[in-house]
């Protein structure tokens, strides 16, 4: 019981002189919002082969209207099973209306997996995009773009359809 009594004060005795000090790192905390978004897209993967993908992305905003972020997809439809495209990406969200947004993107890449045409990979895939604001903090945007493997034989105008979130991350 003594051990136990001991053992009760210490930890009282350290949680109080922990806290009494300041935590080093929480003055350089930052809130910075972020967007997660869910997408359906499809594109032609030669002039009689198209393909559709599901992937995610999340953008990191900059500031209100600039952002980065990261995306991968994969292959929903399609010969292509085991067909795969990640990287990053940077844009411009902006607002035309209080419900109403535009969304001007580059994602830079790689793409491939079976059997695409896709040569060594590299991808370049700028989109603008029309979306709508609803619940407050989800969107929901129709894309447009052109998709081309720098050094493959892929080059198609890209259509897709997401849906996104906000949140705020904190981060150092």
């Amino acid at each position: 019981m003594k051990k136990i009594l001991l053992l009760l004060i210490l930890c009282l005795f350290s949680t109080l002189l922990l806290a009494s000090e300041p935590i080093p790192e929480l003055h350089r905390l930052k809130k910075t919002k972020h967007m997660l978004t869910f997408e359906v897209k499809k594109y032609n993967i030669s002039s009689s082969e198209e393909i559709m993908l599901y992937g995610a992305k999340e953008r990191k905003f900059i500031n209100e209207s600039w952002y980065w972020g990261e995306a991968g997809y994969g292959a929903i439809s399609g010969r292509r099973a085991g067909y795969l495209e990640g990287g990053i990406m940077s844009g411009y969200l902006g607002q035309l209306t209080p419900k109403l947004t535009y969304d001007i993107r580059l994602f830079f890449g790689a793409g491939g997996g079976g059997s695409a045409p896709q040569g060594g990979g590299m991808i370049i895939n700028p989109t603008i995009g029309l979306g709508y604001q609803f619940l407050n903090k989800w969107n929901i945007c129709l894309e447009v773009g052109y998709i081309h493997f720098i050094n493959g034989n892929i080059s198609s105008a890209t259509m897709g359809l997401n849906i996104s979130t906000n949140f705020w991350a904190l981060t150092f």
